[in-house]
């Protein structure tokens, strides 16, 4: 998930509890388990509800928004991946460009 889906989503959930709407919290919930690509984020999104959820729940709810910074950076720091590098822009044979070279 990137960070602006993440940003958006966390968003609209804090919105939801604010507001006391539980079925909008579900649908946002919902909407966002369906469009995710792995398991790994559907979780992420789990824990996002959870995590808000506590924290509306607790008198430390005026610490949202560094609650908020926290949990970006961790799912900054889950999401990247180790890139495999760039492929050869040739293959292994030349390209097949022997017979042109005479």
């Amino acid at each position: 998930m990137d960070l602006l889906t993440t940003l958006m989503a966390s968003i609209l959930i804090l919105l939801a509890f604010q507001l006391n709407e539980k079925w909008i919290l579900f649908g946002i919930v919902g909407l966002l388990i369906l469009n995710q690509k792995s398991f790994g984020e559907i979780i992420s999104v789990i824990i996002l509800t959870l995590v808000l959820w506590a924290l509306q729940s607790t008198e430390i709810s005026s610490l949202w928004p560094a609650v908020l910074i926290g949990i970006l950076i961790v799912f900054f720091l889950l999401g990247q991946k180790q890139s495999k590098g760039l492929p050869d822009y040739y293959g292994p044979e030349g390209g097949g460009l022997e017979g042109l070279m005479g």
